[in-house]
């Protein structure tokens, strides 16, 4: 299979992630070919930068279509994550600062672009500018996550009776806010456990990029080590007020069928990667 026959089976499984979620709402089936999007988008992206004879606007124009695609949903969440993804990637190959600088004021103009032109539905604009209003103070679920955070202590409430368990209502506490649900628990022993294994984790992807053997498995272990790290971040950021509201999972800690599945997909390709770079000693 040549390079042109590669990027087009890449296309043509990013057109039906797609459009497959159009057939299956009417059957109310819950599916989410966003979240597999992250995945197939890392590694069609390294393809793409790893072989010097395919032309490197190839990878945006990859990105570009996913985030369009993505954005009718509406998403934008999403579509931050595979944004923030791609330019590290980008800013980790060897793609020119001109070409990396126009491609952020491209997607920075376009942005804008979306506001101006009433392309963006109200409730997102109105998530962004109540944010920038009143930052550091958030709508009523972000305060309401912080509450339970600062509820949960030094050791969390897990143990307490389910009288005073739980009582502080978060909206969506298993998928958006699972983090204050998480830190209500198990309290600051409880964050500083669970960051100190995923800092543990990102460490050793980060000796496995140094350790890898060709372009493709160091630019896909870039891109899965900034899809972990941005999803973390952002899902925290917004938990505790600091990021406006968006629907960003927690990795490994949300519920949900699709994220569960795109998750163990990247950590299937991960092990795959420590096996081949020989981490495992």
């Amino acid at each position: 299979m040549d390079n042109d026959d590669f990027c087009i089976i890449g296309i043509l499984f990013k057109l039906f992630l797609s459009f497959i979620e159009s057939l299956l709402i009417p059957a109310r089936i819950d599916f989410q070919p966003s979240e597999f999007a992250k995945v197939i988008n890392v590694l069609f992206v390294a393809y793409l930068l790893s072989r010097t004879s395919l032309p490197k606007y190839y990878s945006f124009l990859s990105i570009a279509l996913t985030c369009l695609l993505i954005y009718q949903q509406p998403d934008l969440g999403t579509d931050l994550i595979i944004a923030i993804t791609y330019f590290i990637i980008m800013f980790t190959s060897n793609i020119s600062t001109l070409s990396i600088l126009s491609t952020t004021f491209i997607s920075i103009c376009s942005f804008f672009a979306l506001i101006q032109f009433n392309l963006m539905p109200d409730y997102q604009i109105g998530r962004i500018t109540n944010f920038i209003s009143g930052f550091g103070i958030g709508d009523f679920s972000q305060q309401q996550s912080r509450l339970a955070i600062s509820s949960g202590g030094l050791t969390g409430r897990a143990s307490q009776s389910m009288d005073q368990y739980g009582a502080i209502f978060v909206p969506v506490k298993t998928t958006d806010f699972i983090f204050s649900s998480f830190a209500e628990s198990f309290g600051l022993i409880g964050i500083l456990f669970l960051v100190s294994i995923w800092f543990f984790l990102f460490y050793k992807i980060y000796v496995n990029i140094k350790l890898g053997k060709d372009l493709f498995s160091k630019f896909a272990l870039v891109g899965i080590f900034s899809l972990l790290c941005v999803q973390m971040l952002l899902n925290i950021g917004i938990s505790i007020g600091f990021l406006p509201v968006t629907g960003l999972p927690f990795p490994l800690l949300s519920l949900g069928g699709s994220a569960i599945s795109a998750n163990a997909i990247t950590f299937g390709l991960l092990n795959r990667f420590f096996i081949e770079n020989r981490l495992y000693r």
